[in-house]
């Protein structure tokens, strides 16, 4: 007798124009090699085809040939399951809608799987139901509106402006995530900052994001997270010996838009900063065992200098 045949890939999306599936075969990754995210896609192969978790790849169906790739791995903290996804599309395929239609169709796919326990690479149920998709968005602070705007396509919200110009991001959008207010406030920072010469003006440039800073609830986390961050980034250019390691390397006109943020926006939000908001932004720094905010206290002391910051 023959052995059963064991299904490899399955279709999990299909139009006129691409077709995307999930595979478990590492030959199915062969175009992608040059991305320099291979080998963390290769790592996702191990999950069972009836399982959320893996490596899902988009088909330009004209020549069936493989154009954008998505794995998703499991990531669980405080107890909860996630999914995260790594995503990277062929450079010739690139603002051609494969990674945003396979973002927004690999998001609706795994929506089915929310709330209840999922099969993984062994083919048992996990401890945990899936929570939901979380994912760090290349946005670059700003510079890459085009990511940004395929993941809010594919109904991802956001979470926080993170360290290093990234988006934490999740799925499904809800209530706790940044309001339309805030959302369409960084859209119009992003198109700016991607390209600068769209600009209307600096002052409206800066109000996008004096809207989202003074907006901040600074009992949140991912508030705070995105307070420092910011004043971490804008700091970092406009006064770049204020901390140790490498600079940002900006063009001309972004880093007059950072300068522009510093003198209209940043300082104002240091001055306002009283004791209780320092206080709980400061145990959030002194309480993890590890944080991207090494330079807290350096931002500390840079407005304490400027004198824009008396409560210490």
């Amino acid at each position: 007798m023959h052995a059963a045949y064991e299904k490899t890939e399955c279709i999990i999306y299909q139009d006129d124009h691409i077709t995307i599936k999930k595979v478990t075969q590492s030959e199915e990754l062969k175009a992608f090699g040059d991305t320099g995210s291979v080998y963390e896609h290769l790592e996702s192969l191990h999950y069972c085809l009836e399982s959320p978790f893996g490596v899902y790849v988009a088909y330009d169906n004209e020549s069936m040939t493989p154009v954008a790739i998505q794995s998703f791995c499991a990531f669980t903290k405080d107890s909860l399951l996630m999914a995260a996804p790594k995503t990277n599309v062929l450079k010739a395929y690139q603002g051609r809608r494969f990674g945003s239609v396979l973002r927004a169709e690999t998001a609706k796919y795994l929506g089915q799987f929310l709330s209840k326990q999922v099969k993984t690479d062994d083919g048992k149920l996990s401890d945990l139901p899936l929570c939901c998709l979380i994912s760090s968005n290349e946005w670059f602070f700003g510079e890459n509106y085009p990511s940004l705007k395929s993941a809010l396509n594919a109904e991802y919200g956001i979470s926080s402006i993170a360290h290093c110009g990234t988006l934490d991001m999740r799925y499904p959008n809800d209530a706790t995530l940044w309001s339309p207010r805030r959302v369409a406030a960084i859209i119009e920072f992003s198109k700016v900052m991607t390209d600068p010469s769209s600009a209307s003006s600096m002052s409206a440039t800066v109000s996008y994001i004096s809207y989202i800073l003074s907006d901040l609830d600074f009992t949140k986390i991912p508030d705070i997270t995105t307070f420092l961050s910011v004043a971490e980034r804008v700091i970092r250019i406009v006064k770049p010996d204020s901390f140790e390691g490498p600079d940002y390397d900006v063009s001309t006109e972004r880093k007059e838009i950072y300068q522009a943020i510093y003198e209209g926006s940043l300082c104002e939000v240091f001055k306002r900063l009283d004791a209780y908001k320092f206080k709980l932004i400061n145990d959030f720094v002194e309480k993890g065992s590890y944080s991207p905010f090494r330079n807290f206290k350096g931002i500390l002391k840079h407005f304490v200098d400027q004198g824009h910051l008396v409560i210490l």
